[in-house]
C-alpha cells in the first residue's frame, strides 16, 4: 500500500491495508517556525487504542500486511530516527541511523522506502526490516537496503 503522508502535517489518519487498525498523529507542533511537526501517535484496534509515540513524526506507512507500521520519531538532536511498530508483539524497533526529516512512501515485502529531506538535498531511503522478535532480540532492527 502507498500512503504518503507530510511530515509537515497537524492531524493525519492512516487505515491499515486489511482495514483493521488506525494510526492517529494528533496533538502536533511545529518543531520550529515553518519546520516539521512533532506529536503524538496511537493506533487503534481490537477494541483497544495505544499512545505509541509522543514524540513522533507526522509521516507513516502501513506494512502490506497490516502488521507494521513505519513512522518517524524525533531524537534529542532535533534529527529523526525510523521506528517500526509491531501490532503482534506490541514492540517498536528503532533503527540507529538519523535522518534530517523522513517521509515515508511504503512498506512493501519488508523494504521501507522514503526520503530524507523532502525538501533541501534530498536522498531517497531503502530500508530492508528484518524482525528480530520472531529470532529472539527486539531493538535496532533492520538494515539499510542496497
Amino acid at each position: 500500500m502507498t500512503t504518503t503522508t507530510s511530515p509537515w502535517s497537524y492531524k493525519t489518519t492512516v487505515l491499515s491495508p486489511d482495514g483493521k487498525f488506525t494510526a492517529d498523529y494528533d496533538e502536533a507542533m511545529e518543531v520550529g517556525q515553518g519546520a516539521p511537526t512533532r506529536g503524538t501517535l496511537t493506533i487503534e484496534g481490537n477494541d483497544k487504542k495505544e499512545v505509541i509515540s509522543r514524540s513522533a513524526g507526522a509521516s507513516m506507512t502501513w506494512s502490506d500486511d497490516s502488521r507494521f507500521l513505519a513512522f518517524s520519531e524525533w531524537t534529542k538532536k532535533m534529527n529523526q530516527i525510523l521506528c517500526i511498530y509491531d501490532t503482534k508483539e506490541k514492540r517498536i524497533d528503532r533503527a540507529t541511523k538519523e535522518y534530517r526529516v523522513i517521509e515515508l512512501k511504503d512498506f512493501k515485502n519488508g523494504i521501507i522506502h522514503g526520503i530524507d529531506s523532502p525538501i533541501h538535498r534530498s536522498k531517497e531511503i531503502h530500508y530492508e526490516y528484518i524482525n528480530l522478535a520472531e529470532q529472539g532480540a527486539c531493538h535496532n532492527a533492520g538494515k539499510p537496503a542496497s
